[in-house]
């Protein structure tokens, strides 16, 4: 998989493997949370799973998770099954008919949950990702940027249009490549966005000095909009969370988060696999950091 939000090869993980986090604890995650994994679970089918934390100014956000489900796991008419699923999350008509016309050639559904600032988010990601690797694999690095997930992200409460982000893959595979696109994404976010661009600049040496596979790159715009982000898929690399937790703790602290608050969550992941690192500066301005780690499945 070139790089989507979760870099899973979906199978084999039980509900009981989301219980081992403590996330289907309602006292900590809630029934929003809940509802989402039990959908996946009611499926009876194998699926991916992983959890993430995200930083900004106002703080950590740790009650995310995001699971993952080959699309002949959603049975003879995967267009229905989504939009069965969508439509108990709550997402509007709309898009869960763009989305269930998208799903019939697509590789891969995501369904992720998490607990933001204003509550409740549901998140969907169409993947299209044997098409992606046909590429990567081919190293067809001339054309234009291939698509690889389209995403909804909703309030189950709010009547507001999801947000629909588009993850491409610019057909760069070379770390002197990345690192370029990141020099450049950084000098539009200008200084808001220094720390997040660092970071993932550092990691790519990183990966490139203690890993031993391919860190794969994406590049995420919201539609419509000129809002650019980053993807550092960095399961391949085989590093783990401690791998990297000085560097990361330093970027947390760089958005302000507390020492302390720093220490747990990293310490609480320092075992787990170093996934995906996501960065930007939000529609707010303000700029923001996701790990993702832990991934569980066959």
């Amino acid at each position: 998989m070139i790089g989507g939000p979760s870099g899973t090869r979906p199978g084999g993980a039980s509900p009981v493997d989301l219980r081992l986090y403590g996330l289907l604890d309602v006292g900590v995650l809630g029934d929003d949370g809940a509802r989402l994994a039990d959908l996946v679970a009611g499926l009876g089918q194998p699926y991916g799973y992983e959890r993430s934390v995200k930083a900004t100014p106002a703080g950590l956000q740790v009650e995310r998770f995001l699971v993952s489900l080959h699309c002949t796991s959603l049975g003879p008419q995967p267009g229905q099954t989504l939009d069965t699923l969508a439509a108990k999350l709550g997402l509007p008509e709309r898009e869960r008919t763009e989305a269930a016309g998208l799903i019939g050639e697509a590789d891969v559904l995501h369904l992720g949950y998490e607990e933001g600032p204003s509550g409740a988010l549901y998140k969907l990601y169409v993947e299209w990702s044997v098409r992606s690797d046909a590429a990567w694999r081919q190293d067809e690095t001339e054309g234009e940027p291939l698509l690889v997930h389209r995403a909804y992200k909703w309030s189950p409460r709010d009547a507001a249009p999801p947000v629909v982000t588009l993850y491409h893959w610019p057909r760069v595979r070379e770390p002197d490549a990345i690192e370029a696109r990141l020099k450049r994404m950084g000098a539009d976010w200008g200084g808001a966005g220094s720390g997040v661009v660092g970071l993932a600049r550092t990691l790519l040496w990183l990966a490139q000095d203690q890993g031993r596979g391919a860190v794969h790159y994406l590049e995420a715009r919201e539609e419509p909009g000129p809002r650019l982000s980053y993807d550092l898929n960095l399961y391949a690399c085989g590093l783990a969370v401690a791998d990297a937790e000085a560097l990361l703790a330093a970027a947390f602290a760089d958005l302000g988060i507390a020492p302390q608050a720093v220490a747990t969550v990293l310490a609480e992941r320092r075992d787990e696999a170093l996934g995906h690192v996501a960065g930007g500066v939000g529609r707010d301005g303000q700029p923001f950091l996701t790990v993702y780690s832990g991934m569980a499945g066959s």
